[in-house]
């Protein structure tokens, strides 16, 4: 035994002094108590971490997985929308239909909205709108254009802001969806142009990839363009996976 200073007498186990106050029996109980409890603490907190690392690292594989998906999916639905474009760009009846609007639009002599509009072209496109309907409608599509090599915008699905316009020099010829059309007509190349907000307080997001269309002698005759909204991606996206 050894005494404080005030002559307490106390037992001194380490670093730790038990007084009488609580007792030695007492004292020895807490003093086991506590290296007891000490173990214990630290396996739960080692248990804790690896638990903590363990759902950390099923989350970051789950979140890998679930955009890895994402992507395939976005990928599957523009592989599907080249080959729906390479599809209708073969078209017999899209072919005759292009070269016939462009050729009656030159002898016209009239401006190309007052052309597109007038009920000779609405005839002459009636059945082929009506089929490309169907497609348009089966795909979500906003719609689908046939541009002559003059960059004339000759036919259209539905009657948007683009039908009877000019892609080099109309109204629209600064936006995403001219610029892209008129550079798939200079290169040969199917381009998507990206999306971008509609014009005219449209508040639309689209946009529009395509294909040169040649006629049976090999010689480009314009493209088949297809607009996108963003809608199908956005699904994609937000989708359960």
């Amino acid at each position: 035994m050894s005494e404080y200073k005030n002559n307490t007498p106390y037992i001194k186990i380490f670093n730790f002094k038990l007084t009488p106050v609580i007792g030695v029996g007492k004292g020895l109980f807490l003093w086991f108590l506590v290296i007891s409890i000490v173990p214990l603490v630290t396996v739960s907190y080692l248990n804790y971490i690896n638990a903590f690392k363990g759902l950390t690292i099923v989350a970051e594989k789950s979140l890998v997985n679930s955009s890895g998906l994402r992507e395939d999916n976005v990928s599957t639905y523009f592989s599907d929308l080249e080959k729906t474009i390479e599809i209708q760009s073969e078209q017999k009846e899209n072919k005759i239909l292009l070269k016939k609007l462009h050729q009656e639009f030159v002898n016209s002599e009239m401006n190309l909205s007052s052309f597109v509009h007038s009920s000779n072209v609405q005839k002459t496109v009636a059945v082929q709108r009506m089929n490309l309907q169907r497609v348009n409608t089966i795909n979500n599509y906003y719609s689908i254009y046939f541009i002559d090599n003059l960059g004339n915008v000759l036919f259209s699905v539905i009657d948007d802001e683009y039908y009877g316009t000019n892609i080099y020099n109309g109204k629209y010829s600064q936006t995403k969806f001219a610029k892209t059309s008129a550079k798939i007509l200079q290169t040969g190349q199917m381009l998507f142009s990206d999306f971008e907000r509609g014009v005219d307080d449209n508040d639309l997001i689209s946009g529009v990839i395509g294909k040169i269309i040649v006629d049976e002698y090999g010689d480009k005759i314009g493209m088949l363009a297809v607009r996108i909204t963003d809608e199908e991606i956005n699904k994609i996206m937000s989708k359960d996976t």
